[in-house]
C-alpha cells in the first residue's frame, strides 16, 4: 500500500484547525493547518537567522554558524514564497473558470 502523503511530508501532522479536513491517512491534517505550520516554521527559521546575525556582531557566534542559519532562513523563505505563488496562481485559475 502507498503511504499517506502526510507520512512522507517533512512537516509533522498538525492538530485540527482552520481548514482541517480528513486527509488521505484519515487524520485531521488539513491544508490550512499545514500552511499554518509552514508559516510558523518559516518565522522561526527567520528569527534564528536574525538572532545569529546579531550574535555575530557581538562575537558570540562563529561565522560558520551564522552562514548556516542565514542560508537555512533564506531557503525557508524561498519555499514559502514558492508556495504562495502557486496558491495565487491556482486562485487566479479558479477565478477564470466559467460556471
Amino acid at each position: 500500500m502507498i503511504s499517506p502523503v502526510n507520512a512522507v511530508s517533512p512537516l509533522s501532522a498538525p492538530a485540527a484547525g482552520v481548514g482541517a479536513a480528513k486527509g488521505i491517512g484519515g487524520d485531521d491534517a488539513g491544508f490550512g493547518a499545514l500552511l499554518d505550520q509552514l508559516v510558523t516554521q518559516t518565522a522561526q527559521s527567520l528569527g534564528a537567522g536574525e538572532a545569529a546575525a546579531g550574535a555575530s556582531v557581538t562575537g558570540a557566534a562563529s561565522a560558520q554558524d551564522v552562514v548556516e542559519k542565514v542560508m537555512s532562513a533564506e531557503q525557508s523563505l524561498q519555499i514559502a514564497i514558492g508556495i504562495r505563488d502557486k496558491i495565487v496562481n491556482a486562485y487566479s485559475e479558479i477565478s477564470r473558470m466559467t460556471i
